[in-house]
């Protein structure tokens, strides 16, 4: 079907909410002109929305007008729906969206030549989520790449199948497109063994090139199955073509590992809110290494301080304000005073008789004594 956009009454809708429909859409525009149709673009895997639509007005008049009003920031409340400012731009055609992404991509190029790496979390925040890598790798039965595969192996493709459909309806779980899933590995291959069959896929310059993980995932439960292959591995590269490269010569490749198993390679699923916590983590630990290096903490163990457990609650008496010791007004007690020891130098002063206090067991048992 021939492209009608070189009319200019179809306008390319970005930033939609993921709650909007094409009823809603097209609700929404009718309020600017008569329109033909109004459809929300959806994944083909996932059925969800991706966020875009088109709107295709009956008059370019108005398809120019509403473009035209949506660039004025004035008027941004206007093309507001659902609390999120819509973008609107002309549609065009499949072979001119094709030409504006490859010069992109040779742009892109150029500029990542100079620039530093990305980790993961920051590359999948750049890339989206990359649904449409889902179906790279897929075998179905009774298709010429499925020839040779006994049935066992086709129903662990199948459930593999399932198994990443509902993995998927989970908004923060993407497809990375530099990291590889391969399962049905035998026990025995270890972790440079796989490298290495990495590295001659790659050829010459793959030892240029960086692999930046190549590791078989062992079973890490003590008892006697510990450190044993649990039959699957993630292999990283630096560069998508790497990756999709590595793909497509594994994936159901029966003479890679001498006909004992056929690898299941498939583009790695990841979680984004795991990877972000594990970014977060990796700041903190740099945060407290560089304060380590810049010496604002204690360097040297004898310098901490004791434990909480060792320290004294009492204040320290140096540090402690002088306590002011209140004067007596009225004595304690009142009435004659008795004095029981002799002042001195008084000698004509009063002798007073101290009063006979409890005698002792020791007393109390010489005086029996004594009188028998």
């Amino acid at each position: 079907m021939p492209s009608d956009t070189h009319e200019g009454r179809t306008i390319f809708v970005r930033n939609l909410s993921f709650d909007v429909d094409n009823d809603k859409l097209y609700d929404f525009f009718a309020d600017f002109g008569a329109l033909e149709f109004a459809k929300v673009v959806k994944d083909p895997v996932t059925s969800h929305s991706r966020g875009t639509g088109f709107v295709k007005f009956t008059r370019a008049v108005d398809a120019a007008c509403v473009l035209a009003d949506s660039c004025e920031p004035q008027n941004a409340a206007r093309f507001t729906l659902d609390n999120r400012t819509m973008h609107l731009s002309m549609a065009i055609s499949r072979e001119e969206a094709q030409q504006l992404k490859s010069t992109d991509k040779t742009t892109a190029e150029s500029a990542d030549s100079n620039r530093p790496a990305l980790s993961q979390a920051d590359h999948l925040h750049q890339t989206g989520r990359n649904l449409h890598l889902a179906r790279v790798g897929l075998i179905r039965p009774g298709t010429a790449a499925a020839e040779g595969l006994t049935a066992q192996d086709l129903a662990k493709r199948e459930a593999l199948l399932h198994e990443k459909k509902a993995k998927l309806r989970n908004p923060s779980i993407f497809i990375s497109d530099l990291r590889l899933c391969l399962r049905n590995l035998p026990l025995t291959v270890a972790d440079e063994d796989l490298r290495q069959i990495c590295a001659d896929i790659l050829g010459d310059k793959g030892k240029k090139r960086r692999i930046t993980e190549c590791r078989v995932m062992r079973n890490l439960q003590p008892g006697k199955q510990q450190f044993r292959s649990l039959g699957y591995a993630f292999v990283s590269c630096s560069t998508h073509e790497d990756a999709l490269k590595l793909l497509n010569a594994l994936n159901n490749n029966p003479d890679v590992f001498k006909g004992q198993r056929r690898p299941i390679v498939e583009f790695s699923l990841e979680n984004m809110l795991a990877l972000e916590k594990k970014r977060r983590r990796a700041e903190r630990c740099a945060a407290i290494q560089s304060k380590r290096l810049s010496g604002k903490t204690l360097a040297n163990p004898g310098d901490r301080p004791p434990p909480a457990s060792m320290r004294s609650h009492k204040p320290n008496p140096g540090n402690r304000p002088n306590k002011q010791v209140p004067t007596r007004i009225l004595p304690k007690r009142f009435g004659p005073k008795n004095r029981h020891r002799k002042r001195k130098g008084n000698s004509n002063a009063k002798k007073s008789v101290k009063p006979k206090g409890r005698i002792s067991r020791k007393q109390k048992r010489l005086k029996q004594h004594m009188q028998k």
